[in-house]
């Protein structure tokens, strides 16, 4: 092993860490913290893909668990891994950009420790790129599972933004609000002007902006699983119930930016009337579950 001390602990194994030729073509961002129960069946996934050349960038958000363990352990195994294990949480948003920062490949994923992918999912998502120029996002269908009883619970179905026009792509991606969809396939150039942060809906964002740099296309079948470790209940990142006030203020500055007053008018009429009525509906799930 080659251990670089910093202030943060990395560690990577083998060729990686001394190969400066090392070019993958896909980075994938994954997100860890106390994720020991699903961890090694997540990265089993990811280093069984189709496609090969990968790198995968694994932010352990200090964990207090047997996490390190396990990411040393997948470091020995497969050299494509390279594994930080922050010195202190950085928080939710910012182990977001640290592995975005990290990438090296020209397309980017983002992995949660406890999902789980097709064999195929990168060479699929490959496939739609290499046949689409205009084409910024790949995602596909989505099964949410139950780790505990292996139950698929439900499925998402995401329409394809493939119109030529900015603001139908927009208003496609503010009509169908799912979140999941930041784990899809980006093109990193176009990811890493995605401005976002520390607030309710920020993947929401993400996608919404995706969407007006080009195409965001889904392939019609479910080769991603979102992990839930038994019920699926929505909750708040900044706070006890949801606030989406900072995310209409990033819409607001967005489409003030981006489009022209008839367009831009239309799409944050849609966009507060859309929030208001999620933000409601969700902390109302959040205060029945008290």
């Amino acid at each position: 092993m080659k251990k670089i001390e910093s202030k943060n602990e990395i560690c990577a194994f083998n060729d990686i860490v001394i190969n400066e030729h090392f070019e993958p073509k896909v980075s994938v961002g994954m997100l860890v913290y106390n994720g020991e129960k699903y961890l090694r069946q997540a990265l089993e996934s990811l280093t069984s893909q189709t496609y090969y050349n990968i790198e995968i960038i694994i932010s352990d958000n200090a964990s207090t668990d047997n996490t390190k363990f396990i990411c040393e352990e997948y470091c020995r195994i497969d050299n494509r891994i390279r594994y930080t294990r922050q010195s202190d949480n950085i928080g939710l948003i910012n182990n977001y950009k640290f592995v975005l920062q990290q990438a090296k490949g020209d397309y980017f994923m983002w992995a949660s420790h406890d999902d789980l992918w097709s064999p195929t999912y990168i060479n699929d998502c490959l496939n739609i790129f290499n046949c689409n120029s205009d084409c910024v996002s790949v995602f596909s269908h989505a099964s949410v599972i139950n780790l505990k009883s292996n139950e698929l619970l439900h499925t998402i179905t995401p329409t394809s933004c493939s119109s030529a026009s900015r603001f139908f792509r927009v208003f496609t991606r503010l009509f169908e609000m799912h979140p999941n969809m930041i784990y899809g396939l980006h093109k990193i150039d176009i990811i890493k002007k995605i401005q976002f942060d520390s607030f309710d809906w920020f993947d929401i964002f993400i996608t919404i902006q995706l969407s007006y740099y080009g195409k965001v296309l889904i392939i019609p079948n479910v080769l991603y699983l979102i992990g839930i470790d038994g019920k699926r209940t929505p909750y708040s990142i900044t706070g006890k119930y949801f606030s989406f006030n900072a995310f209409r203020k990033n819409m607001h500055l967005f489409l003030k930016a981006k489009f022209p007053l008839y367009h831009r008018f239309f799409l944050q009429l849609f966009m507060a009337y859309i929030s208001y009525k999620s933000e409601k509906k969700f902390n109302k799930i959040l205060i029945d579950n008290i």
